[in-house]
């Protein structure tokens, strides 16, 4: 189970951390409340719909990397279909305690 506010601070920290690198990258996150597994199994068009208005908003503010917390089957299946799916890059990333992280 995904603890959302360790996984808040995390992103936030992160986010502040990377405006201060030198770096023309932009950094996003989606929030971890709304593409969890109980918001996909209890309205699963919200969730669909508040994904792609981040990565097209993100898009649109040139925001070059989205983090966003997710169980890896429910979120592949709620994102990057239709024309989005050529160009969304996926990155998974471990903790270094799980196996193979």
């Amino acid at each position: 189970m995904l603890n959302i506010s360790i996984i808040q601070v995390f992103i936030r920290a992160m986010h502040e951390y990377t405006k201060g690198l030198n770096t023309n990258a932009q950094l996003g996150w989606m929030c971890p409340d709304a593409i969890c597994a109980t918001s996909c199994d209890h309205n699963r068009e919200d969730v669909r719909e508040y994904i792609r208005r981040a990565i097209i908003e993100s898009r649109n503010s040139g925001v070059d990397i989205i983090l966003a917390p997710y169980y890896e089957n429910v979120f592949r299946n709620m994102c990057g279909d239709g024309e989005n799916k050529q160009k969304v890059i996926w990155k998974q990333v471990k903790c270094a305690k799980q196996t193979g992280g």
